[in-house]
Order: structure tokens, then sequence, then C-alpha cells
């Protein structure tokens, strides 16, 4: 078999295979939630040592008096999309009964925040998820958390810290 014709033979198998593999996706399949860990938020390293460290596995309030307020920014696929978001979810974890306070906000293309929607933990210690269901967007902007970190207690295991976050968008 002449190579030229080869290739395209193969070039069209492939791209039958593309094609049909595309027509069959379901809506389901083009989720898109990104995971995000605690190493993209900033904020609060400040002191001797930082108030807010990091470890393999989270950011950590390493104080034992003061909250540690950090920003976690996302990035948004498609930011002409309006769309918003279909979910999103903060793991963290806390020492003590403090409150653990999130803001996850929509900006505009300059900074301005549009939507807020705030969650609150003041339970006892413990590890849990903060999750929301759909948040409007805005076109040409993106998506942040604001994360009020509540300080440690000495002599327990488990400091407060966060350990990742997910957003879904639209």
């Amino acid at each position: 078999m002449n190579r030229n014709l080869l290739r395209l033979s193969l070039g069209g198998a492939f791209a039958a295979l593309l094609l049909a593999g595309a027509a069959s996706l379901s809506p389901a399949s083009a989720e898109d939630g990104k995971i995000y860990p605690s190493a993209f938020c900033a904020g609060a390293l400040v002191g001797n040592p930082p108030i807010v460290s990091f470890s393999s596995d989270a950011l950590t309030n390493n104080s034992t008096t003061n909250s540690a307020v950090v920003v976690c920014p996302t990035i948004k696929d498609d930011v002409f999309s309006a769309a918003g978001l279909n979910e999103a979810k903060l793991h963290y974890c806390k020492a003590g009964a403090p409150g653990f306070l999130v803001d996850l906000r929509s900006h505009t293309s300059f900074g301005t925040s549009v939507a807020v929607s705030s969650k609150s933990d003041f339970l006892g210690a413990g590890c849990r998820t903060f999750t929301w269901g759909a948040l409007p967007g805005v076109s040409e902007g993106f998506y942040t958390f604001m994360v009020v970190i509540p300080p440690s207690i000495d002599g327990v295991a488990t400091k407060s810290k966060l350990i990742s976050y997910r957003i879904d968008e639209n």
C-alpha cells in the first residue's frame, strides 16, 4: 500500500474515533472541577515565626492568640462567561471552638467584589468541609476565597489549618 494512502487511511480512522468519542460525551463528563492546594493562598505571613506556615498538606495557623487571614485565588476557564459556579468546596481543620470563617467572592476584572457567600463554623475541633451550591459570576471576572483561620491551641495535635479548596464552573 502506498505510504500516503496508508497515512490518509490511518488519519481518517483516527478522526472517526475522535468524532465518535466526542459524540458519546455526556454532560457529566464535561465536569470542570479544579482542586487547589492551600499553598496557592497568600496573606498573614508575618511574625517570627510567621503566623501562617505551609506544610506538606496544609496552610497552618501557628499562632495560639491570633486568627490568620488569607486570600485564595482560583482560575476561571471562560473569563467572558457570567455563568458562575456550580459548586465550591473548602476543606479545613480546627483546633478548637473559635470560628473558622470563609467568604467566597466573585469579582469583576477590576477586582470589585460582586457576589459574596459566607460560611462559618463555630463548632468544636475537627476536620470539615464547607460546600456552596450555585453562585452567580460576573463576565470577565474571577473568584477568591477569603479565609479566617482561627488560632491553634497549644498541646493539641491538630492545628487550625486550611487544606484545599475546589470550584466547579457552570
